[in-house]
Order: structure tokens, then C-alpha cells, then sequence
């Protein structure tokens, strides 16, 4: 009984005492660092109407699985099924929610010339790293990559984690942000994407 009660008296002293700043995944370490992750939007049409020898978004599809394998646990890809200005076109899977987030990355090209909508479109952490159109899966995943190697050569500027708590037919999200680097953060616009981690 002795030893139990001196292992609790013990552990509570340790548990009061200053936590080190030295590791590098407590914000509060001013050389604290985290690997950055590539997270890759595709804007694709799956409508059954599309002709059978117009492959782009097959190709387009088959591109985000070799990029899978290639980055494994530091992609994430999201799928956003648009519906072209063809109404022939109509992909079963469309949400209105895919052509408000088109929308906002195409208003974000530099150049009218780029500001072509088309599908599919591809991009890469953001509006300006883009992949549109797809005459191979190759030529897709060769143009991803060097946006990709740009992007996990730095370390990331912020960190984010979640807290999940499943309330019934509800999900309670809570984030935590951080800006890492002992670096302050003015005001920030966020756009979330809750996914689902198929293993």
C-alpha cells in the first residue's frame, strides 16, 4: 500500500512540474514543425452520356489513385462531380456545393485565359496550382508532381486538429488552429473539408 500511494504522490509531482519546450509538435515551441500535406480538388464529370472514347475524366480518375499511392498518408483528395455547361452532361453525383467552390477558383486565376471552366480540373492546395484537362493519367500525375515536390519540400505554416463527437444523426466538430513557428497570424478565412478516411 506504501509503494502505491508514494507511485501517485510521485507521479502527481512530475505531472506539476514545467513542461520542456522541446518538441517540435507543441505550438509554443518557437522551431516547432509540421510535414506539410497536399490536398488535391478534383473537378470531374462521370455523367453515363459521355461518349465512350472521351476518356479525360477516366484518365483524370485514374491519375488521383496513382497520386494516392504515391504520397500515401500526406494526400488527401476530394472528388467534386460537375455538371459542364452541357446539360447532356448531368453527373448523378453533382451538389450544388461543387460548382460555389469551382466558382471560387476559377474567379481566382491571374488571367482571363485562365479562367476557362472545363472539366477535369485539378487542384493542388489551393486555386493556383492547377491541373486542367487530362490526355493521360501519366501526363496528370507528371504535372501534379511538381506542384506536389514544391509543396512538401517546405514545412507547413499552421497546424489543425479536431476533436469528433458523434451526437446521434449529428457530428460535433471542434478545431483547434494553430500557427506554428512562434509566428503570429492575422485574420484568416477557412474553408473546411470533413472527409472520410477509407484506410
Amino acid at each position: 500500500m506504501f509503494r502505491l500511494i508514494f507511485s501517485l504522490i510521485l507521479l502527481s509531482c512530475i505531472a506539476c512540474s514545467e513542461i520542456d519546450r522541446d518538441n517540435l509538435l507543441d505550438p509554443g515551441n518557437p522551431s516547432s514543425t509540421r510535414e506539410n500535406t497536399i490536398l488535391v480538388e478534383a473537378f470531374i464529370n462521370t455523367s453515363s452520356n459521355i461518349p465512350a472514347q472521351i476518356t479525360y475524366n477516366k484518365e483524370a480518375l485514374n491519375a488521383l489513385e496513382e497520386l494516392k499511392n504515391i504520397y500515401k498518408d500526406r494526400i488527401i483528395v476530394c472528388e467534386y462531380h460537375w455538371n459542364t455547361t452541357n446539360p447532356v452532361y448531368l453527373d448523378p453525383l453533382s451538389l450544388n456545393n461543387s460548382a460555389s467552390v469551382y466558382d471560387t477558383y476559377i474567379d481566382a486565376q491571374e488571367k482571363e485565359e485562365e479562367r476557362v471552366k472545363g472539366v477535369p480540373d485539378i487542384f493542388i492546395n489551393g486555386a493556383l496550382n492547377r491541373v486542367q484537362g487530362a490526355s493521360s493519367a501519366q501526363n496528370v500525375v507528371n504535372r501534379a508532381k511538381v506542384f506536389a515536390g514544391n509543396i512538401l519540400d517546405k514545412m507547413a505554416d499552421y497546424t489543425l486538429e479536431a476533436d469528433i463527437v458523434n451526437q446521434g444523426n449529428n457530428i460535433n466538430i471542434t478545431y483547434r488552429i494553430a500557427r506554428l513557428g512562434n509566428q503570429t497570424s492575422d485574420e484568416m478565412r477557412l474553408r473546411i473539408l470533413t472527409t472520410y478516411n477509407s484506410g
